[in-house]
């Protein structure tokens, strides 16, 4: 019997695979440079190749960020 189903998102770097579940603490670097830490909400899927995947951050301010899968440069995790 199925006990529960929890979503995760499996994000494959050049030396290295991390799981990131909802909830879940995450820590990346913009391709700009910027800092970003949060807990990790969702991820809204790309209609077509050529678009960006959104993940979707809730930052420790309680205030939501997003951002195109593009434009992250590192997970630190």
């Amino acid at each position: 019997m199925i006990k529960s189903i929890e979503p995760c998102l499996k994000i494959s770097q050049d030396d290295e695979v991390i799981y990131v579940c909802e909830g879940e603490h995450i820590h990346f670097i913009t391709k700009d440079d910027t800092d970003i830490e949060g807990r990790f909400q969702h991820l809204e899927l790309s209609k077509y190749d050529e678009e960006d995947d959104i993940i979707y951050i809730l930052l420790d301010d309680n205030t939501q960020y997003n951002i195109g899968s593009s434009y992250i440069k590192r997970i630190i995790r």
